[in-house]
């Protein structure tokens, strides 16, 4: 049975459904999973989640269902450091307006730190930064309500997750500890156990899969470096590659691919700096092309880079900067040939540290969790310039780590 506040809120999302009618273009799918069986029921609407920015559920928007015509709903979940009850907040995205409506809060447990969807059940993982473990929720496609679907406990606090291709395991990665797990998960997209452990270099800081499923990359802020995996996805297994890592300069902390082209972009913390990598789809390696600062050269006080996704399109990619002084979202464009970026522009984030943000499968918007203000903040993109249009801010729970946008197709 949903919680008593879902079943309240049916009457706001019908008439909120209305209002989505901008996502009926193309389907979604989505979520991560726990140990019931209501995620079964749920995926019964639709499969085939796509990661909407670089291929991983972990890095960017999810897309699940097929690409006929019909309704479909986005989803936002913004996970909060509150460490109580009622942490993530959920709403529904008109992608057209870039309107958000709120739904009411979920009970996740701990600290929401990070979430990712699985590729093709309807079941979200949510990182507890405060339990150290790996949180499994269903998500019924038809409200947005989370039920329970068990937990595992963790090698550290997680600050990143992700989940392979076929959906055979969640990854994740501890700033704390240094160190990575992979965790299997049942056919149902519950939880199992952790069948691989790995210790990649200090303040490890996102862990991501290449859109082929082969290799997996963990950027490592405090030891500079971005180790290198071949990965096997039927057990889980990780392999240090040949290097096993790429040396870097300014603290690498998140990393995302193109979505076309064998591109890899990283958000640099230290540098306040974006790196183009050249990606060798062969041999699962990373060879940096060229970096770029983020930040304005007007900009004197202490700054630190943060998140990055690249446009569904492949032409853009966007960066945060956390400062006093400037909270901003960096754009640049990408040559699709050379893997070089030339700045747009910059545009303010409407708040105060912008820990996370997400690109809307759709590519229509781009929602941004200001960690120090406790906003979410939407803007429409321009696919043509890569620019952004403020749209509005939301009041969400005490200092949001997390924002995902996810979008499901709907029965007709």
């Amino acid at each position: 049975m949903l919680p008593p506040m879902m079943r309240a809120l049916f009457g706001l999302l019908a008439l909120s459904l209305c209002a989505c009618s901008g996502d009926d273009d193309k389907a979604g799918s989505g979520g991560a999973g726990g140990s019931a069986g209501s995620a079964g029921s749920a995926g019964s609407a639709g499969t085939g989640a796509a990661a909407g920015s670089g291929g991983t559920s972990g890095s960017g928007g999810a897309d699940a269902g097929s690409d006929a015509g019909g309704k479909s709903v986005t989803y936002v979940y913004v996970g909060s450091s509150k460490a109580v009850p009622n942490n993530i907040d959920v709403f529904t995205l008109d992608t057209t307006s870039g309107k958000l409506t709120a739904l009411g809060p979920s009970t996740s447990g701990g600290t929401a730190s990070f979430m990712a969807l699985h590729p093709t059940l309807d079941v979200l993982y949510v990182a507890d930064t405060q339990l150290s473990e790996a949180i499994a929720f269903s998500l019924d496609r038809s409200s947005g309500a989370l039920a329970p679907l068990g937990n595992v406990g963790l090698s550290g606090a997680p600050v990143y997750f992700s989940v392979d291709k076929p959906g055979n395991h969640l990854l994740a990665a501890y700033y704390g500890a240094g160190k990575a797990d992979v965790v299997s998960l049942k056919s149902d997209g519950a939880l199992n156990a952790i069948t691989d452990t790995q210790s990649p270099g200090e303040k490890s800081h996102a862990i991501v899969v290449d859109p082929s499923g082969a290799y997996v990359f963990v950027p490592n802020n405090g030891a500079n470096t971005i180790s290198q995996y071949k990965y096997d996805s039927t057990t889980g297994k990780l392999t240090a590659n040949t290097p096993s890592s790429v040396v870097t300069t300014d603290g690498p902390r998140h990393l995302d691919f193109h979505p076309s082209k064998n591109f890899a972009f990283v958000m640099n913390e230290q540098g306040n700096s974006m790196t183009a990598y050249a990606f060798d789809a062969v041999k699962g390696t990373l060879t940096a092309i060229e970096t770029e600062a983020t930040l304005p050269t007007s900009v004197s006080t202490p700054s630190t880079g943060a998140d990055v996704h690249v446009h569904p399109n492949g032409k853009f990619v966007y960066g945060s900067n956390r400062s006093d002084a400037e909270s901003t979202l960096v754009i640049f464009s990408i040559d699709q040939s050379s893997g070089e970026l030339t700045l747009v522009g910059h545009e303010p984030t409407r708040g105060a540290h912008p820990r996370n943000f997400e690109i809307d499968p759709s590519g229509k918007v781009l929602l941004v969790a200001n960690r120090d203000s406790d906003n979410v903040v939407t803007f429409l993109i321009d696919d043509a310039t890569g620019k952004l249009t403020y749209v509005e801010e939301q009041t969400v729970a005490d200092a949001p780590f997390f924002v995902g946008a996810y979008r499901f197709s709907l029965p007709l």
